[in-house]
């Protein structure tokens, strides 16, 4: 079988994405991944999202305080195309570590949305839960769009099939009773072409799933006259009731040039991500990087700085990797099963 046949066996959302993009994706799946089982002083690769994001900014931090501890493996971070796409690749073994939304870690855990006909991730596994990220819909001033009924009809980047960005925006679409492939114009572009875009008014709109404040939204911002609408309504409230993984979420007011307001949304949580094949020794050295060196991370970028080491560890789907359990009984922050 043809390896992009046997990469839509595993990724459904592959189906969807261009010919065109099949190299470049590829390039940034396939790294040096190691032969055989994996060890604890192997090359280690952690997996983000697109260059402009917090993911990869995350992920490139993660590897720079490891390669700064290690005597051994170096580290590398990697972009990606967005949680669907990082979980399966831990599922099917192309992946050691990488980040995703916690709502998507939660559909892959149970066999929900995108896992509905694959079945749940079994191998997959929780190391931290990381900074909150907010469900953004940004707009033209002059696209005419005060609430979300008025995008039907509009140009509204959705994000790619692969991103969890995607289902978000699809969720409030179907809240509001938007069908996002009869009603509007969708776009999937990656965001920081979907960013260029709003600037330039090929898009009146863009969802954006991300943590605050971020450059991916302060740039049209600081080029165009933009908006951040505020979501909230008894709709999103009780979309928030029925979804354990989401929670309402705020943006204060002055975080975005031209957004003057508190933007009342709803989020979740970035997560850092593996599985039940990462050596406990791996799983367990990677945690204990990130917590003795969690100042430095916080430091990276100021959605980071909020980060608490025991709220971190908490209340997360998919289990702990039993090497992370080590490492967070150490330190008292969980106690003995």
């Amino acid at each position: 079988m043809h390896l992009r046949d046997r990469l839509m066996r595993c990724f459904p959302a592959w189906r969807r994405i261009s010919r065109r993009l099949y190299p470049v994706v590829l390039a940034l799946m396939i790294g040096p991944l190691p032969a055989g089982p994996l060890k604890a002083d192997d090359a280690i690769l952690v997996r983000g999202g697109s260059i402009s994001g917090l993911y990869y900014r995350l992920a490139g931090e993660i590897c720079a305080v490891w390669n700064d501890a290690a005597s051994t493996a170096s580290c590398t971070a990697r972009p990606g195309l967005g949680s669907v796409f990082n979980i399966n690749a831990i599922g099917r073994g192309l992946q050691m570590f990488a980040f995703a939304q916690s709502d998507r870690s939660w559909q892959a855990w149970y066999g929900e949305d995108e896992w509905r006909n694959l079945g749940p991730v079994g191998n997959l596994r929780s190391l931290f839960g990381a900074h909150d990220e907010t469900v953004l819909l940004v707009v033209r001033k002059d696209a005419g769009i005060r609430q979300p009924s008025d995008l039907v009809g509009k140009r509204v980047n959705i994000g790619n099939p692969a991103s969890g960005q995607r289902g978000n925006a699809e969720l409030v679409l179907s809240t509001f009773g938007i069908d996002a492939d009869t009603d509007i114009m969708a776009e999937a572009l990656q965001q920081s072409a979907a960013a260029k875009a709003l600037i330039a008014g090929d898009i009146d709109a863009l969802f954006y799933t991300v943590g605050n404040p971020s450059e991916a939204i302060s740039a049209p911002a600081d080029s165009a006259d933009i908006d951040i609408l505020d979501l909230d309504s008894d709709a999103i409230r009780a979309m928030v009731d029925t979804h354990p993984y989401l929670s309402l979420q705020s943006v204060p007011a002055g975080t975005y040039h031209g957004v003057d307001h508190k933007v009342t949304t709803f989020g979740l949580k970035a997560m850092m991500l593996t599985s039940t094949e990462v050596p406990d020794d791996l799983a367990y050295r990677m945690v204990k990087t990130v917590f003795d060196n969690l100042d430095r991370v916080k430091a990276a970028h100021p959605a980071f700085r909020t980060l608490n080491a025991p709220d971190m560890v908490r209340d997360l789907t998919p289990p702990l990797h039993e090497g992370a359990k080590r490492y967070y009984r150490e330190r008292g922050w969980i106690g003995a099963e």
